[in-house]
């Protein structure tokens, strides 16, 4: 047996969907399913056979090597996790609680339950990488979310009546993920590796942008005696404990051949494959304690989700199963083996950690690990507390240029949704006539055209509105209305906005802190006179432009 770990890279956001989500938007799970990766080497493997066709991989009589590559089992091909440091994590255990006011510090129920009444959380959905000692890091996929609009397949375009809007929430492209294949066959490690590398697309949309990766440092691990998914040694005593952790979603059956999320049912499964005397442990909670008894619950965390896929030959979705989830932990008690059993046992477990349990495990399902996590409590580290790298010191002139144009552009990017916000939490009671809010919107359609954009030109034209008595009247009765329900006179508040352009009062109106300037190494964007008298008068002119559109409904 070897196994051939491999690093992708998402060079765009990759949309392999879950079922999760409402209909009008696809969800993408966390992690890269082990059939996607598999599905991208059987594209390759067809690629380097001509004589192949996708419909020979399918038949009965397929060839011997395609069987123990891709069907069989006898090739195995896990998840691709998320890389933290170089390093690849695997799905945080359900059994671990953190409090809510309490971030530094993660308490493993798996090993003592603390009784408190404050509020707890777990690391649903989170990966983990343990550093040494009792210290983990904690960390979830970053995620991008796209809003699409649906086009009409003649005209390329949206049309009445065919124009759905959704959503796409895709893992974020930049990310680095790890996976792992194990081969039972070791001469097979010599093909697969030949095919891994390169170019290779993933999960849906890959004609609008969604999909595509790199494969690299590919390494075949010749000591599978050794190698743990879960990384380091675990040991099996007597008297002792023993934990076991899905380290992925796991596909079990229970005696009428329906899938179920069953602790019992899972803890039949893993004393099937270990053959040694071993029962859950059965628990009495005293004082926040766990004390062995007969009359209690069993120590489990055990949690369910579905799972499907989409075969791309067929051009329809695998029907849907339901699947124990990835992290649940059940305890075992091991006082009735002994020496010999134990013996066995840690044999046992080390095959188990290789091959897995139960249904589609050459698709990644099933893989388990053994007293991966046996401390009760695990240390967090502060984020803010790691050494912050040194800034990049510009020198050329051109590259300065270059980085200031791209940091305004990335403030300007940040700038527009804030003014929208902004816009959209203000509100104009018993507006003016839409006459008078176009004078003043042409007026703030000039200027912006300058290359230097004055707000004050807004306050000198308030100044003769309060002229002219019809006009003053509409601006005077007219109400500005905030989020909180404060209310300002629009007359008073096109004065009072317009002088914000100055740099503290215009950080103030948008809510602006220090860490929202994003700069490119020490070149940092800079808050002109410009730009800010530029914003304060497209809020002017949002704020405007909702009261003219309410007007004409009405």
């Amino acid at each position: 047996m070897k196994i051939i770990t491999y690093r992708i890279t998402l060079l765009e956001p990759a949309l392999v969907t879950a079922i999760d989500g409402d209909p009008n938007s696809a969800v993408a799970y966390d992690f890269l399913p082990g059939s996607v990766l598999r599905g991208a080497l059987v594209k390759k493997y067809v690629a380097a056979h001509p004589a192949l066709t996708p419909q020979t991989l399918l038949k009965a009589d397929q060839p011997e090597e395609v069987r123990r590559l891709f069907f069989d089992g006898t090739t195995r091909y896990l998840n691709g996790y998320v890389q933290i440091n170089g390093q690849r994590t695997l799905p945080a255990p359900l059994a671990w609680q953190q409090p809510q006011d309490k971030k530094d510090t993660i308490y493993d129920f798996s090993v003592a339950e603390v009784i408190d009444t404050q509020k707890w959380h777990g690391f649903v959905g989170s990966y983990c990488q343990f550093e040494g000692g009792n210290t983990v890091q904690v960390v979830k996929p970053e995620r991008q979310i796209a809003i699409h609009t649906q086009r009409d397949r003649v005209y390329g375009r949206p049309l009445k009546g065919s124009g759905a809007v959704y959503r796409y929430e895709a893992l974020a492209a930049g990310q680095t993920f790890e996976a792992a294949i194990v081969c039972d066959n070791d001469s097979d490690t010599v093909l697969v590796e030949k095919w891994l590398p390169g170019s290779i697309n993933v999960g849906g949309s890959r004609t609008g942008g969604y999909g595509r990766a790199q494969v690299d440092q590919v390494q075949i691990v010749d000591k599978s005696e050794v190698w743990r998914e879960a990384g380091g040694e675990f040991t099996v005593q007597e008297k002792q404990c023993l934990t076991l952790t899905l380290v992925s979603d796991a596909l079990v059956r229970d005696a009428a051949g329906q899938f179920v999320v069953n602790a019992k049912v899972l803890a039949q499964y893993y004393q099937a494959r270990l053959h040694v005397p071993i029962l859950p442990l059965m628990v009495q909670r005293k004082q926040g304690s766990l004390v062995p008894g007969p009359d209690d619950q069993m120590v489990a965390f055990v949690r369910g989700r579905l799972v499907g896929g989409f075969n791309r030959k067929w051009g329809l979705p695998l029907p849907q199963a339901l699947a124990v989830q990835a992290g649940s932990t059940i305890v075992f008690d091991t006082h009735l083996c002994d020496a010999a059993h134990l013996q066995l046992l840690a044999k046992q477990l080390k095959e188990l950690e290789q091959t897995g349990i139960g249904e589609r495990r050459a698709e990644g399902f099933g893989r388990v690990a053994a007293n991966w996590h046996t401390a009760a409590t695990w240390t967090v580290p502060d984020p803010e507390s790691d050494p912050k790298p040194t800034p990049l010191e510009i020198t050329d002139d051109a590259a300065q240029k270059v980085a200031q144009r791209m940091a305004r552009r990335l403030l300007r990017a940040q700038l527009d949704d804030r003014v929208v916000a902004k816009a959209n939490e203000l509100k104009i009671k018993l507006p003016p006539r839409r006459a008078q809010l176009s004078r003043l919107r042409n007026i703030i359609a000039d200027e912006l055209m300058q290359e230097s954009p004055d707000a004050q030109r807004v306050a000198a034209y308030m100044k003769l509105v309060r002229e002219r008595s019809t006009a003053r009247k509409q601006f005077e009765s007219a109400k500005v209305v905030g989020e909180n329900k404060q209310q300002q006179r629009l007359a008073d508040w096109l004065i009072d906005t317009a002088q914000q352009d100055d740099e503290e009062h215009f950080k103030k109106l948008f809510a602006l802190k220090s860490q929202d300037l994003r700069a490119f190494g020490k070149v940092q964007p800079d808050l002109g006179t410009a730009l800010r008298a530029e914003y304060v008068l497209r809020l002017i002119d949002l704020v405007l432009a909702h009261a003219a559109k309410e007007e004409v409904q009405e």
